[in-house]
């Protein structure tokens, strides 16, 4: 029996709170309702949906209603549906065509409020956990050609700075960006020995010459005592934050779950023909 169609409403504030994933286990959140996962919302094919959202959040947000067919200023969309800023309110008011199981998520900044999981740290911290991850870097590069136990010394320092600027950004980005242009500029520029590895010729091609602890012999320039140095004066200038007030004082103002800190804005509205916006309202 076909039920006559209604409307049916609800109300959304997306917000940050504090949630319980796990007895004792307790993370920052961002999400509707003070909710992980969201409500759930019931209606019936031909209802009228409407969902007011109040955006709580430091940034803009918006809610995508995935596989289901609405108007596309309803979609929730960058470049489509206007972003809905911090303190605006929204109401999303559509007619649900087709029965089914759906599931809405935001569509701005997806990296921090989709994509973005779960991140724990284990008991020990992350200074443990930086000096046993720079120990086994280390530990890892003795298979390297021409290694050797200082050269595996330096490269555990370098190692634990890799990790730091994980720590630091909260991306994987920026240690790959530093590691991936530091082993650049040794071989693709100066056309040095990198890790013990055969040259592959850069721009220049150098012979570096003279004692190995300046040079670092044939396990290449990493295995010097200017690089440890480099990399100890970056340690010592951020351990005793890391030491004293764990990551929160290390990444100073950096939410965990935030992209580096940064309020990443999605894509401006487009502006949209009359004629196309009839098409994708029908």
């Amino acid at each position: 029996m076909k039920t006559q169609s209604k409307v049916v409403e609800y109300d959304f504030e997306a917000s940050e709170f504090n949630c319980e994933i796990a007895p004792g286990k307790i993370i920052k959140a961002w999400g509707f309702n003070k909710q992980l996962p969201g409500p759930v919302l019931r209606a019936n094919a031909g209802d009228t949906l409407v969902v007011r959202v109040t955006n709580n959040l430091s940034e803009p947000t918006t809610i995508h209603w995935h596989g289901i067919r609405l108007p596309a200023s309803m979609d929730g969309t960058d470049g489509v549906q206007k972003q809905i800023n911090p303190g605006e309110v929204f109401e999303y008011r559509f007619i649900v065509p087709d029965a089914g199981t759906f599931w809405y998520h935001s569509h701005t900044n997806e990296t921090v409020q989709m994509e973005r999981g779960i991140i724990t740290e284990e008991r020990l911290g992350s200074c443990t956990a930086l000096l046993l991850s720079a120990l086994i870097f280390g530990a890892a590069h003795l298979i390297n050609p021409d290694s050797s136990i200082i050269s595996a010394i330096c490269t555990a320092v370098v190692g634990f700075v890799l990790g730091a600027a994980y720590i630091f950004s909260r991306s994987l980005w920026m240690p790959i960006a530093i590691h991936f242009s530091w082993n650049f500029m040794q071989s693709g520029i100066f056309g040095v020995i990198t890790s013990g590895n055969d040259k592959t010729g850069g721009l220049f091609n150098l012979n570096i010459v003279g004692s190995e602890y300046v040079t670092g012999g044939a396990y290449g320039p990493e295995g010097t005592i200017q690089a440890v140095l480099l990399c100890i004066d970056e340690v010592i200038g951020q351990l005793p934050r890391l030491l004293l007030g764990g990551v929160k004082s290390f990444v100073g103002k950096v939410p965990i779950g935030n992209t580096g800190g940064a309020n990443v804005p999605g894509f401006q509205p487009i502006e949209i023909p009359e004629e196309l916006k009839q098409i994708m309202n029908k």
